[in-house]
């Protein structure tokens, strides 16, 4: 049959053929291309996915610095502020139980200013006879911080316990030194930012 088809025939066939070859193949590549298509849009979705994770993860991470920070300042204030009432504490004891002849009237006014409430009541009943006896008895007292520990320590008020060595010694030819030890509280006020011991007792 081949043979005896015409020229024009067989061109007409074979065009058929093609024509149908063109559409099979089209019709694959939409395909492919359909299924690239949706491939596409998977890895859009993801990438959306792990940017939003990222950027949760960031704020995360400087959400837990700032507050590291803030934690890190306020130990830093606490730890300055134990400090500060304890050398004041330490200071207060020393002068306090620290006297003689030649540096009594000055202790009388260090106290005065760095007292308040009712530790300022009692050095204004108290000391001026210490101060006179420590002057005619012609004796020195002096005293040094064996241990001391910060049990409050807020920003406008401090507690300090401190373990007191007291010597007093008299001028005396052969005198014999006297040695004691004291535990006291002492309580502190800030009063118009400055320092101030507001109640002093010994304790148990």
């Amino acid at each position: 049959m081949e043979r005896n088809l015409g020229y024009r025939a067989r061109r007409r066939r074979n065009r058929s053929a093609g024509a149908g070859s063109a559409t099979a193949g089209a019709a694959t590549a939409g395909a492919e291309a359909g299924v690239r298509y949706r491939g596409r849009d998977s890895r859009g979705a993801r990438r959306w996915v792990l940017g939003a994770l990222a950027v949760v993860l960031i704020i995360a991470g400087v959400v837990v610095s700032t507050l590291f920070a803030i934690g890190i300042s306020r130990a830093d204030a606490e730890n300055d502020r134990r400090a500060e009432y304890s050398a004041f504490a330490r200071d207060m004891l020393v002068n306090l139980t620290s006297l003689n002849s030649a540096k009594a009237d000055e202790a009388l006014k260090y106290y005065e200013q760095n007292t308040s409430g009712r530790a300022r009541q009692q050095m204004q009943d108290s000391m001026p006879q210490t101060v006179e006896l420590i002057k005619k008895s012609n004796t020195d007292t002096e005293s040094s911080i064996i241990a001391d520990a910060v049990t409050k320590a807020e920003p406008e008020e401090g507690t300090v316990i401190a373990v007191l060595g007291w010597r007093q010694v008299s001028r005396e030819p052969n005198a014999q030194p006297i040695y004691q030890t004291f535990r006291w509280r002492v309580n502190i006020t800030r009063i118009n930012g400055a320092l101030k011991m507001t109640n002093f007792e010994w304790v148990t």
